[in-house]
């Protein structure tokens, strides 16, 4: 193990290894590890080692262009300026004596001092949450948030890639709201998460909630995630205006005002991506939609037509239950869960799995359908701009105006692992910066 002293701590860049939360637990050092610390590779390590030189401050170019780029869009350019300057001044006392006074915390990392509070905070938020719940009156409590976002997450590679690729975006890009509450639900099952994945939940301040479902639950499409949305909304009750129920395969890139719903509304939506097991609106209820309306008790005066994201298709209502913004003491998806966990196994509805498998993976949005047309009149129901929820994978396929000519244009949008590809980064409708961040933070998950 590497004593804090240690002059091998001191990194070219002008970080101190030492001050890391990472260190010890998940990484060496950028010197001890060769240059290839927890994030990935350092291309400041290659450039001093290339130039022989200790530290990017002992350069005759220092500070060059290279040097001045070399900071997160998240945390922005002053890093870089912070880095700068512990460089002269560790080329003014020496590399021993700098090593000393950051090993004895008589010159901290501003960053890492915010982190290690954030980190305390959290711990107490934990130590709160165990705790048994009291009931408080209304007059007493603490101001409720705006809103909280919260998904699912299953202990498999895909799913935590991308719970964390969403958690990092709204950190990052959702401006007013980046620092709202982030619920991340996770069933209680033999395989668990993985400790690096939970480490970074930490770092983002993400709260893991664990919640018991049974093996019957997990092995239908979807119905885990109707589960804890259920669970999500009964939690938020006291706590927060709105729940942002999410598909942990959602990326935010800017901040999505429109999340806040007008006060006369319940529900913020989009409608689903393409037609599949949808009905056409100028067509008759086929048998699917007609068992769904029947068993959602839907009354026919609240069925409108609506358009699907990509193709354009004129559809009778059909909610995509990745993207659902509502107000938990409405219940709303409490009657989604009732209702869904009375009907789906029942032989009405098995006879459609049969015939089409699309029937048991979408049933869960048909019967969000329903129930949503049971339970709200259609002036408190507010569609959200195709800005949100777009479909990345379906990106080729969108044959209507609002298609986007980058995602930059995008509040939100979903993907079916456009990663895996070798070559996303030269296949997706993004602009350069954008691309670099999804690419720095897909290093750090791959390193991991």
């Amino acid at each position: 193990m590497v004593g804090k002293e240690n002059q091998s701590l001191a990194s070219p860049c002008g970080l101190y290894c030492g001050e890391c939360l990472y260190f010890e637990k998940q990484c060496q050092g950028c010197m001890p590890s060769g240059g290839q610390p927890s994030w990935g590779k350092c291309q400041t390590y290659a450039c001093s080692k290339e130039r022989n030189v200790e530290h990017c401050g002992e350069c005759s170019e220092f500070p060059c262009a290279f040097f001045l780029k070399q900071y997160s869009p998240e945390l922005g350019p002053w890093r870089v300026f912070y880095k700068a300057g512990q460089l002269v001044y560790r080329r003014k006392i020496g590399t021993a004596a700098w090593v000393r006074e950051k090993a004895r915390g008589k010159n901290p990392d501003p960053k890492v001092a915010v982190e290690r509070h954030l980190q305390w905070e959290r711990e107490r938020k934990i130590e709160i949450r165990t705790r048994r719940p009291v009931k408080v009156p209304v007059s007493q409590r603490s101001r409720r948030e705006k809103l909280i976002f919260a998904s699912t997450v299953f202990p498999s590679n895909s799913s935590e890639t991308n719970t964390l690729l969403m958690a990092e975006s709204i950190r990052a890009f959702a401006r007013s709201f980046a620092h709202a509450p982030v619920w991340l639900f996770t069933p209680e099952t033999e395989k668990q998460l993985s400790h690096v994945f939970t480490e970074r939940l930490l770092a983002l301040d993400v709260s893991l909630i664990p919640f018991k479902v049974n093996r019957e639950i997990l092995g239908f499409p979807l119905a885990a995630d109707v589960f804890a949305a259920a669970l999500a909304e009964s939690k938020a009750v006291s706590l927060a205006e709105l729940l942002v129920w999410l598909g942990g395969n959602t990326l935010v890139l800017q901040e999505p005002k429109d999340l806040l719903l007008s006060s006369n509304k319940t529900l913020g939506f989009r409608p689903v991506h393409h037609t599949l097991i949808g009905s056409r609106y100028n067509e008759p209820l086929d048998p699917f939609w007609t068992q769904i309306y029947h068993d959602c008790n839907v009354p026919e005066t609240r069925v409108f037509p609506m358009m699907t994201h990509v193709d354009g298709t004129r559809i009778r209502p059909y909610f995509n239950a990745g993207l659902l913004v509502t107000r938990p003491e409405r219940r709303l998806l409490q009657g989604w869960h009732d209702v869904f966990f009375r009907i789906y196994q029942e032989p009405s509805f098995q006879r459609f799995y049969q015939k089409d498998e699309r029937y048991a993976v979408f049933v869960h949005q048909a019967v969000l359908s329903g129930v949503i047309l049971s339970m709200l009149e259609t002036s408190e129901i507010q569609e959200l701009p195709p800005t949100y929820n777009y479909p990345l994978h379906l990106y080729a396929q969108d044959v209507t105006d609002h298609r986007p000519s980058s995602l930059e244009e995008l509040v939100t949008f979903r993907h079916e692992g456009f990663y895996t590809d070798p070559q996303w980064i030269n296949k997706i409708p993004a602009k350069e910066p954008l691309k670099h961040w999804i690419a720095s933070k897909l290093r750090i998950e791959k390193s991991n």
